[in-house]
């Protein structure tokens, strides 16, 4: 998936979702700079949506959240949450 995306992607933020079985975000990051992607790993979901939406901000560029449905409410819970600081 991320070689098939890499052509039309600027910048990507790695988070960990809470699965046991989910990659660590600086394994995805490499994987990600690996296929020409500028990459970087957050700590926890919501610094990395609080990093994913300044970039997009200030390349002013669309924000896409791509994962798996463990990723989903923790995302929405913290753009939520960042959307009415």
């Amino acid at each position: 998936m991320i070689a098939a995306l890499a052509p039309v992607t600027a910048a990507a933020v790695a988070v960990r979702p809470e699965s046991p079985r989910a990659l660590a975000a600086e394994e995805t990051s490499a994987e990600l700079r690996a296929c020409g992607v500028s990459a970087m790993a957050a700590e926890t979901v919501a610094e990395g949506v609080r990093t994913a939406v300044a970039l997009a901000q200030r390349e002013n560029r669309p924000l896409v959240c791509l994962g798996s449905l463990y990723l989903y409410a923790p995302v929405k819970a913290a753009l939520e949450h960042f959307l009415n600081e």
